[in-house]
């Protein structure tokens, strides 16, 4: 792993953080590291990301809006007429197919 890699690395883990210790700790991990190591490698990464000039915002709740569900009225002259039509579907033949078969003599 190159230095470049280290640092997209460390860039993303940067974004995510808000907590400059939990970072710290986080990188020392991943990388086996000493804390100078981690001082030398993060703090100039912190600087040019502005790090510090970034602004917590905290989440405001959303209020749960329920959504009324339309009712739906129902039509009992085709529910009665879609019962009796089954008649006609089982009045139907299915088709007869003629098959070759082999002579066994």
């Amino acid at each position: 792993m190159n230095w470049m890699e280290i640092d997209r690395i460390i860039h993303n883990m940067i974004t995510i953080y808000t907590d400059k210790e939990a970072l710290y700790s986080d990188v020392k991990k991943k990388f086996n590291w000493s804390d100078s190591q981690c001082e030398a490698a993060v703090a100039p990464l912190l600087q040019r990301s502005s790090w510090y000039d970034k602004v917590i915002e905290e989440p405001t709740p959303k209020k749960v809006v329920k959504k009324k569900k339309p009712t739906k009225a129902k039509a009992p002259a085709k529910a009665q007429a879609k019962a009796k039509t089954p008649a006609k579907a089982k009045a139907k033949a299915p088709k007869k197919t003629l098959t070759k078969t082999k002579n066994p003599a």
